[in-house]
């Protein structure tokens, strides 16, 4: 979480690699996107989000040296609002609006999801587009830094000054054809979404389809070598579809991504594990969600995803670890009792969503 000159950075980012400071990226841009300019209500959230997670793919892309990242991370962003989406009743749930009313009784952490993210993410790729590119996007920052640092702003304003920057320079028409109402009122996935490269996730994919077709006789730890933990994370993504196809998917769940293949999986590859034996939190996350769609409380890796949800307060991986528990009877007598033994440990706000998703408050 950022703070004006100080960012409180969670335990969970330490996986002995360097492999997620792109938390630490977002963080820090926060300092000009959130903190500097800054919504002036919760409805208007994404004005800060999107524009961070725009910040801090760019970072990380150039950090890294290669242009593929941006669409791996966006890709994988995509594939997280889907399933927030999925969680928050559906494409047409008000609370996946870019700008939700949460007038009356509405309290902002129950509106609170992907959506800002990665559908505010979306939309100004939208507007780079239609301003010309990437290059000229960031001019466009510049600018917009300049000209709302120090005060609060709404969606409107933003899009008052979005279509005043863009007169100047011969792109009004184009930018006024953006569905502005679409994008920020309309529930659901974006009404656009760019065309990604998705050649550095090509090898997860195909991975993801040997290990879900059971032909996995000759796998070894090689076939990861070499992959960055965002190419893990993606497999991983990959075999939890696999396993339990998304909403409207037509496909089967894989028979055989059964416990015991899971087992001689995370051996194999280490997953979980980071150098000096850290863990990273974002491949286990993801492999003890594959493990639990797999074989429900009966999984062999039930003791480690208690063990997890209790060492780990972050509403990202708790929330669906604990929604996943429950969709068995017998995963559900495992995830209540923990939750009310280790309640006290976690923040106040996840305590009162996690009690909203066991359904102990209405």
């Amino acid at each position: 979480m950022e703070n004006p000159c100080l960012t409180f950075v969670t335990p969970t980012l330490l996986a002995g690699d360097r492999s997620l400071v792109g938390v630490i990226a977002h963080e820090i841009a926060h300092s000009w996107t959130g903190n500097l300019v800054t919504n002036a209500t919760w409805e208007h959230f994404w004005l800060n989000e999107g524009w961070t997670v725009w910040l801090e793919r760019n970072l990380v892309t150039r950090a890294g040296g290669d242009p593929r990242l941006f669409g791996l991370h966006a890709l994988s962003g995509l594939k997280a609002l889907r399933e927030d989406i999925a969680a928050q009743g559906g494409e047409t749930s008000v609370l996946t609006k870019l700008v939700p009313d949460l007038s009356g009784q509405v309290d902002p952490d129950d509106a609170f999801s992907r959506v800002p993210y990665e559908k505010g993410f979306n939309l100004l790729l939208a507007l780079a587009d239609a301003l010309g590119g990437d290059a000229t996007m960031l001019t466009f920052f510049r600018a917009y830094v300049k000209h709302f640092k120090g005060r609060t702003l709404t969606s409107s304003d933003f899009t008052d000054f979005a279509c005043s920057w863009a007169k100047g320079r011969g792109r009004d028409a184009e930018v006024a054809a953006i569905d502005w109402q679409a994008w920020l009122h309309t529930p659901g996935m974006p009404p656009t979404v760019r065309a990604f490269d998705p050649s550095l996730g090509n090898a997860s994919a195909q991975l993801a389809e040997k290990w879900a077709t059971g032909k996995t006789e000759n796998c070894t730890p090689a076939e990861v070598s070499g992959w960055s933990s965002l190419q893990r994370q993606v497999f991983l993504d990959g075999l939890l579809d696999h396993r339990r196809p998304p909403a409207g998917s037509t496909a089967q769940p894989s028979e055989a991504l059964d416990d015991a293949a899971l087992r001689r999986l995370g051996e194999l590859y280490a997953f979980g594990k980071g150098q000096g034996g850290a863990v990273n939190c974002e491949e286990a996350f993801r492999f003890y969600r594959l493990c639990l769609a797999a074989a429900g409380a009966g999984s062999s890796y039930l003791p480690e995803i208690l063990s997890f949800v209790k060492s780990n307060g972050r509403m990202k991986y708790v929330r669906p670890l604990y929604r996943d528990l429950c969709q068995s009877e017998e995963g559900r007598a495992a995830a209540l009792p923990t939750f009310q033994a280790w309640r006290v440990n976690y923040h106040p706000i996840a305590q009162h969503m996690l009690a909203l998703d066991l359904g102990l408050r209405s």
